[in-house]
């Protein structure tokens, strides 16, 4: 945070995969966010969606 991307990494795409990993259709998708269940075994984090 804070620095820019170096052009070795704007090259290789890395801005848009860091946006694609943190869009809202990515993080919704993840079993935490369905299921509430962060680590295997563990219960309910107490958050109805």
């Amino acid at each position: 945070m804070g620095s820019p991307f170096s052009s070795e990494e704007q090259q290789k795409g890395v801005p848009e995969k860091i946006v694609k990993m943190c869009s809202f259709e990515n993080l919704s998708n993840l079993e935490v966010n369905k299921s509430g269940k962060h680590r295997e075994g563990q219960g309910n984090l107490g958050i109805e969606n």
